[in-house]
This record gives structure tokens, C-alpha cells and sequence, in this order.
């Protein structure tokens, strides 16, 4: 009891450390592994073909079940609070478990099998952070009253899990049936939002670890993808339109945790209530 009560607490304070977040960073500088190999420079174009030929593909039959699934523990949360946040804390874990392997790996004529780790680690990571909640929960999960418009963040966040992308064309499609066949609730950048949304309207009766690790996360993984889709390949701008509300709401998460932070030692906050 003493060992895990001593883990629960330098992960708490050493997640309020900017060191911290700089070692969950660290695996983004990691290589990618092809068994065909690779030249150095080729190094973002391998990421960039593992991340977009991934064995995630090979699993749509199993969409539909984590799209529901999602949805159904993001309702539990809000009709029952804090009796849902161990499931929930083991529901996003789970997910990002799926997700280091369906979208990290890809086999293919062009490098074989090939491995983006540094996403794999990072994704791995929060899995672990958010395990580490549902064993040692935080969240509360307790709702204040809120005006219709704060729940802004949960209507940004289920864009990105709808995913209105036509995945012939690339460009806006707003089917319905999305929400059911897109895979988002398997996509880091598309169901982040959805996990940044619960814990930033429930705040500050959360976690702040493991929200300031995954908007630290998101914010560097939204920014990477401005740069893909608007500037190295515009075709693909409708995509990046629908990252808007990962990079939106890590942001959002990052200045709620740094603007409570401040005000618990003293100093000024970023903004004035």
C-alpha cells in the first residue's frame, strides 16, 4: 500500500513538472522500423505511409462496435458521473492500447513491415495514464450547472468522431452513417477530442496528469497535422479541417491546467474569471 501510495504521488507531482511532459515527448525521436529498410531522410514520408496504409483498415468490421462502445460509455459518464469513471478510465486505456498497434503498423509492398514507434510509444504512455486512473481514480466526474453554449467542447469533439470525410473523394461528406463506419473511436487524432471534452467540462474534478498529457499529445499531434494537410499536402485540407477540434481542445486543456496550477501557487492566473 505504501509502494502504490508513493507511485500515485510522484506521478501526480511529476505531472506537474515541464520535464515531465518533455519524457512523454521523448519517443516522438524514435524511428520508424521497415523491415525493408529506409534512408534517413526518408524517415516522416515512412511515418506518414505506415500512419496512412495502417492494419487498422483490416478491422472495419469492428467499427461499429467501438463506435457504440464509445458512445455509450461517454453517455454513462454523463448520467452517473463518478460511479462510470473507473470503466471510463479503462475504456480509454483500452482504446489506446488499439490504437498503438492498428494504426502504428502497416504491411505493404513498399517497406514491408514497418513500425511507426514513436506514435506507438506515446499512445502507449496515455494508456497507461489513464489505466493508472481507473485504478487510483481522481475524476469526480462531478458536474457544476452549466449554460448550453459551455458545452461547446463536447459538440467540437463528436465532429471529429463523426468523421464526415468521403473516403473516395477525401473531401465533406456528411452521411450519417459516419458515425457508425468511420473508425474515429480507433483514430488518436478523431476520439481524443471526444476524452479532452469530458475532462475539460468536468474540471477541475479531474485528473490533471493525465489531461495535461493528453493535450500536450494532441496539441503536438494536431500541429503536425496542419503542416501535413494545409502545407505539404493541400489536397488533403478537408482532413485537416477535422483536426481543428484535437488541436482546438489541447490547447484549451493545456491553459486550464497551467491557469489552475498558477492560481495553487500563488501567482497570477492566465486568465481573470
Amino acid at each position: 500500500m505504501g509502494q502504490e501510495h508513493f507511485i500515485r504521488e510522484w506521478i501526480e507531482t511529476a505531472g506537474r513538472r515541464w520535464w515531465f511532459l518533455l519524457l512523454v515527448l521523448l519517443p516522438q525521436c524514435i524511428p520508424p522500423y521497415a523491415s525493408q529498410g529506409y534512408r534517413l531522410r526518408e524517415w516522416g514520408a515512412v511515418n506518414a505511409y505506415i500512419v496512412t496504409h495502417s492494419i487498422k483498415s483490416s478491422f472495419a468490421g469492428l467499427f461499429p462496435v467501438f463506435q457504440i462502445a464509445t458512445l455509450v460509455f461517454l453517455a454513462a459518464v454523463f448520467c452517473v458521473g463518478k460511479k462510470a469513471a473507473r470503466l471510463f478510465g479503462v475504456y480509454a486505456a483500452l482504446s489506446y492500447t488499439l490504437m498503438a498497434l492498428l494504426q502504428n503498423i502497416s504491411v505493404g509492398d513498399s517497406y514491408g513491415l514497418a513500425v511507426c514507434i514513436a506514435n506507438g510509444v506515446t499512445f502507449l504512455i496515455l494508456a497507461g495514464l489513464w489505466l493508472w486512473e481507473a485504478v487510483a481514480p481522481k475524476n469526480r466526474f462531478e458536474m457544476q450547472k452549466k449554460a448550453v453554449w459551455e458545452y461547446w467542447p463536447l459538440l467540437l469533439a463528436l465532429v471529429s468522431f463523426w468523421e464526415p470525410l468521403n473516403p473516395d473523394t477525401l473531401g465533406p461528406d456528411f452521411n450519417p452513417v459516419y458515425l457508425l463506419t468511420s473508425g474515429a473511436s480507433l483514430s488518436f487524432c478523431m476520439v481524443t477530442p471526444l476524452y479532452l471534452a469530458v475532462l475539460v467540462l468536468y474540471f477541475p474534478g479531474v485528473n490533471r496528469t493525465v489531461l495535461a498529457v493528453s493535450g500536450l499529445v494532441g496539441f503536438v499531434m494536431g500541429l503536425g497535422n496542419m503542416v501535413l494537410e494545409f502545407v505539404i499536402t493541400p489536397a488533403y485540407w478537408w482532413i485537416g479541417v477535422l483536426h481543428f477540434p484535437l488541436l482546438i481542445l489541447s490547447i484549451y486543456s493545456l491553459v486550464l491546467v497551467l491557469n489552475e496550477t498558477l492560481r495553487e501557487t500563488g501567482n497570477l492566473p492566465v486568465f481573470n474569471e
